[in-house]
């Protein structure tokens, strides 16, 4: 990233949130419609393009790795193809299930791992096409470039999970569908992050016969106003937003000209970062939409994404290319 494009981008996230922290409930109830066909196309849509750039750098770590004599380069070759095919098809069963959930449609787990299954082959082989597609002569940017985009996306889903579990903060479809089974009261008593001592650790006090006192009869009536399989830990995991966070990793993509040289004319890198911020937003967008989470989820996602990618170009990525290529 560019100093100017560094100061604007990250200027603007962070006024956005301090402003959106204000009105976040208002925010949310204005734009929450969960049939919305925008909402639902873009919840799906959103998992491909993060699980497709991991399985992508998988695939460049697993063809272009260094040498480390016969025996060794098989293995690593079989190795990093396993994980390229083994997060590709996680990615076909996460988009499986948001789909089961955005049809309305609750499946035994077979079905949605036959789903995934069907849904993966829009990751793998597309990015074992794209690997392959690299000339051997960028060899080494091109391991380079599949442990960047595989670290940065690791590290944005380790620290997503961590704060998601420490935060755990309500989702507003959750809260909505709690409201109208008469588990809670109020939306806004539950609003802030805190309200009550969170911590996953805390889980049980919002489970049958917790501290709150949801009966097993207001749960299942909210599971299937939420269209879910089961009440569980993912309906407090609101803050920050994954779809979000993993559409900003796509920021990555920004230096494919440094494996196919077409992608190098002037400003292409900066084109491909306009379009992936243009993309995270609107995920973003579609999340609130959907009431899955608020404007500072999305907002706060974005910032912490932003500034694992940018960690990763600058001292991980653009650091080796320079020492070693």
């Amino acid at each position: 990233m560019q100093k100017v494009e560094r100061y604007i981008v990250y200027g603007t996230l962070i006024v956005l949130f301090v402003l959106a922290a204000i009105v976040d409930l208002t925010i949310t109830k204005g734009l929450y419609e969960p049939n919305n066909g925008f909402g639902k196309t873009f919840e799906v849509i959103a998992v491909f393009p993060p699980y497709w750039l991991g399985a992508f750098g998988l695939s460049l770590i697993s063809r272009f790795h260094p040498s480390k004599g016969k025996k060794s380069d098989r293995f690593l070759f079989i190795f990093f193809l396993i994980l390229a095919i083994g997060l590709s098809l996680y990615g076909g069963y996460h988009a499986a299930k948001l789909l089961c959930r955005t049809l309305c449609y609750v499946p035994s787990t077979g079905i949605k791992l036959l789903i995934g299954l069907g849904l993966s082959v829009l990751i793998y082989p597309l990015s074992v096409f794209f690997a392959y597609r690299v000339n051997k002569g960028y060899s080494r940017n091109a391991f380079h470039l599949g442990v960047f985009v595989v670290a940065v996306l690791a590290c944005s889903v380790i620290w997503m999970e961590i704060i998601k579990l420490i935060w755990f903060r309500p989702r507003y479809r959750t809260l909505d569908a709690l409201l109208q089974v008469g588990a809670i009261d109020d939306i806004s008593a539950w609003w802030l992050p805190f309200y009550h001592p969170q911590l996953f650790i805390s889980f049980k006090k919002y489970g049958v016969g917790g501290e709150y006192g949801f009966t097993s009869a207001q749960i299942e009536q909210a599971t299937k106003i939420l269209g879910i399989g089961k009440w569980g830990n993912d309906e407090f995991y609101s803050f920050p937003s994954g779809h979000t966070m993993n559409a900003l990793v796509c920021l990555g993509a920004a230096s494919l000209g440094d494996v196919f040289p077409k992608l190098r004319k002037k400003n292409a890198g900066l084109i491909i970062r306009i379009a992936v911020y243009a993309f995270a937003l609107t995920v973003g967008l579609s999340r609130i939409v959907r009431g899955a989470h608020n404007a500072t989820d999305v907002l706060g996602g974005m910032i912490f994404s932003l500034a694992i990618y940018d960690l990763g170009e600058t001292f991980l990525y653009r650091r080796f290319l320079k020492v070693y290529c």
